[in-house]
């Protein structure tokens, strides 16, 4: 009997071993898939946008290539033949139209006041280009400039006086550039950080992060511009990546292994809740030994930018968050902020902190 009951344990075991192997097997299976499913989309992505930008060079010539970054916001019509950007650190819009160097005046205007109207209705597009791998459309339900310019915009762009004009060389020969440069209201940005403050308060709350400190990030990210992307495959307000942050954030709120696409986080309230989670995730998971409160917070606003590993590598030359907390831990608020502001590595990750911590006191109720 007893030797009944050990064969019988032993094959339980071996039962439940293999189900878990099963299980486990599944799952990295699943995970693979993904990973590879994302790996094929990013390259079929990139070769798509290098063929866009190949196709604007042609038009435009090459050192007259415009794409949209964190703070600017870039648009070419379906033909390429005009564009328009708006600068939302600067407070500046500037739109442009191509045509013949013989092209009648009154022509030139019609382009650019069409352009004018195109930029005021537009509600922003997933991707710049005609793409099968992802599906062009519009991001915001609204105009994104709407109520943020401060003249009446169709009315410069019919003052042929408004106008500037230049020759670019292009693969198609001479063309001549013309442009009109409108203004944004002097309080453009605290009207888009108005608009987006009830997420701000709501995720800020639900995670335990400080307002101030989310608008700021925000702020230092992308001036608030919720089409904002950059280089490092970066997208909106909070500028998450999907495969690193934004990956993070993804399974912290939501529980699942999976990486946001940026039409996810171009979705206002997304990018703010996957943002405020991940500010959460650097305090809780890469700074749990800082005992200080604003000692905490200046190392999660540098991680922010430049990763917590390099944030230790700043104390020790080593990527261990434990191995830096001793030192850390020493300083006071205003040494540990000096010590990163002259000690980080990367020269941008010296001024994110200076940025974000002075960002914050126009935040403070």
């Amino acid at each position: 009997m007893r030797i009944f009951a050990i064969v019988l344990f032993l094959f339980v075991g071996v039962v439940s071993f293999a189900q878990n192997s099963s299980i486990a097997g599944r799952a990295k299976s699943r995970m693979d898939a993904i990973r590879n499913r994302h790996a094929d989309k990013v390259e079929r992505l990139k070769a798509e946008h290098e063929a866009f930008r190949k196709e604007v060079m042609a038009k435009w010539g090459e050192k007259q290539m415009v794409e949209s970054s964190q703070k600017v916001w870039v648009e070419y019509s379906d033909d390429k033949e005009s564009r328009f950007s708006v600068d939302f650190e600067k407070g500046e819009v500037k739109v442009e139209v191509l045509s013949d160097k013989d092209e009648p005046v009154k022509i030139t205007q019609e382009k650019i006041q069409k352009a004018v109207g195109s930029m005021l209705e537009s509600r922003g597009k997933t991707v710049d280009f005609k793409s099968e791998v992802v599906e062009q459309k519009p991001v915001a339900d609204k105009p994104i400039l709407e109520n943020q310019i401060k003249v009446v915009p169709k009315e410069v762009a019919a003052k042929s006086s408004s106008h500037s004009h230049k020759e670019v060389s292009t693969s198609g020969g001479v063309k001549r550039v013309s442009s009109v440069v409108l203004q944004l209201n002097p309080d453009h940005l605290n009207q888009r950080a108005q608009k987006v403050r009830p997420y701000v308060e709501k995720y800020a709350k639900m995670y335990g992060i400080d307002v101030p400190l989310v608008f700021a990030i925000i702020e230092q990210e992308s001036a608030f511009n919720r089409m904002a992307r950059s280089g490092k495959n970066a997208y909106g307000l909070m500028q998450l990546v999907p495969k690193y942050g934004g990956k993070d954030a993804y399974m912290y709120v939501f529980k699942i292994d999976d990486e946001p696409e940026p039409e996810f986080l171009y979705d206002e309230e997304n990018n703010i809740r996957l943002g405020t989670a991940y500010i959460k995730i650097l305090m809780t998971r890469e700074f749990p030994t800082i005992k200080e409160k604003i000692n905490k917070m200046l190392c999660t606003i540098a991680a922010y930018n430049t990763g917590a590993g390099n944030v230790a590598r700043a104390f020790t030359g080593k990527l261990s968050v434990s191995g830096a907390a001793g030192q850390i831990n020493a300083m006071s608020n205003g040494q540990l902020y000096n010590y990163l502001r002259e000690n980080l590595h990367h020269p941008e990750a010296r001024g994110y902190v200076k940025g974000v911590t002075e960002k914050m006191k126009k935040y403070v109720k």
